[in-house]
């Protein structure tokens, strides 16, 4: 060992590192850590160093892989850290047995993740050559030979909601209370192997003005992964309901002109491949849509899905814009045709249409020509009485 004049070494250990991730491992999306090390020794030689890696005992160790070709190697002996690793240790002897001054290396450690069971939002990752496995150097000349740096965790999920069931369309006579019966069915599934806590919010519109528009009644028809809803408060109208509106062909029913319930329902385990399916149904009233003086609208639904964004993180590009789905209704207001009036002007109508066809015949002589027909029949009939024909008096028969 290269000691110096005084034969006393004095090893300058320097260690930092980073996560080949950044500060944020969303687990479920990279099966592996990779902590990327760069150590030094700027001064004396040191003998016998030993780095302990001080890591979650989630992560398992993988591979040392060097960055930069170096003659130092870094060795991890599979013997000595079976039993360490359990309890999220790991030692690894640097280029034993001397790590000579100013010598550099740049490696990679790369780790497993075994994701099941793990909860946390943050982990600590330390390495060092502390006092526990202390360097055999007699001096150390700083404290930088230990770092430690946090990494957040986050967890890789997919949830997505769809609108499975509605009804199409529904018709109302202009000026009759009536109710018609509507229903919006969604579906609500987790995509994902990790079972997750998830909020559904669903949005559905029910008064226009002081008017009940839409009576709605929340169920839940999937036997498991129950669910507890509480209502919001009201989300008022951006447009003041009550007040009348000019006529149009077409509006969308939603939270922009009426009344809206919020219904917050929290699932407390959506599990892998798991499906909640919520029922809105209720009964549609004539009386609050007279009130908006249009003859065709939409009535729309809506569900919204969110989770503990501190925890977990969609990963599924695919199903990003199914965290919210919408359901439609169309409805039309008819005016109901007054039929009386048809039926008496269509058979005064007809009336007149035979008067003028009889006169019409008249005209023409239709009705003269079977009176002349009758006389001609009369003259024929004298004819044959008066005229002469053979006569059979003074006739003599025949002995």
């Amino acid at each position: 060992m290269d000691c110096g004049l005084d034969n006393k070494c004095e090893d300058y250990l320097r260690i930092s590192f980073n996560f080949s991730g950044g500060d944020m491992v969303v687990i479920g999306r990279v099966t592996v850590l990779i902590a990327t090390v760069v150590l030094e020794n700027a001064h004396e030689d040191s003998s016998n160093t030993q780095l302990n890696f001080l890591h979650p005992s989630y992560l398992s160790f993988k591979k040392i892989s060097m960055v930069q070709e170096s003659s130092v190697q870094i060795v991890c002996s599979d013997k000595q850290n079976d039993r360490l690793m359990e309890s999220g240790s790991l030692r690894c002897a640097v280029n034993p047995p001397i790590f000579k001054k100013g010598s550099r290396v740049i490696f990679n450690t790369v780790f497993d993740i075994t994701a099941s069971g793990i909860q946390e939002t943050s982990a600590n990752f330390t390495i060092a050559c502390d006092q526990v496995y202390r360097c055999e150097n007699s001096l150390r000349i700083t404290n930088e030979s230990s770092f430690t740096r946090s990494t957040l965790l986050r967890y890789a999920v997919n949830v997505a909601a769809t609108g499975i069931e509605c009804t199409r369309h529904v018709i109302f006579r202009a000026g009759h209370q009536e109710e018609r019966l509507v229903k919006h069915s969604y579906k609500v599934e987790n995509l994902a192997p990790r079972s997750l806590p998830i909020r559904v919010k669903l949005t559905f519109p029910t008064r226009i003005g002081n008017k009940s528009l839409w009576n709605v009644s929340v169920s839940q028809i999937t036997p498991g992964n129950r669910s507890v809803c509480q209502p919001l408060a009201q989300r008022l109208a951006a447009v003041q309901s009550g007040t009348a509106r000019e006529a149009q062909d077409y509006i969308r029913l939603d939270c922009g002109i009426a009344l809206c319930t919020e219904l917050l329902c929290e699932v407390a385990v959506l599990e892998y491949h798991g499906v909640v399916i919520f029922r809105l149904q209720g009964k549609l009233m004539s009386s609050a849509i007279a009130e908006l003086k249009v003859k065709e609208l939409l009535l729309v639904s809506k569900v919204s899905l969110s989770y503990d964004g501190d925890k977990y993180v969609d990963i599924s590009e695919v199903t990003a814009p199914f965290k919210e789905a919408t359901l439609e209704t169309e409805v039309d207001v008819v005016e109901e045709v007054n039929r009386l009036p048809m039926i008496i002007g269509g058979s005064i109508g007809g009336l007149v249409l035979l008067i003028l066809l009889i006169i019409a015949l008249y005209k023409v002589g239709f009705f003269n020509r079977n009176n002349n027909n009758g006389e001609g029949d009369n003259l024929n009939m004298n004819g044959s009485d008066g005229g002469e024909g053979p006569s059979t008096e003074g006739e003599v028969l025949p002995d």
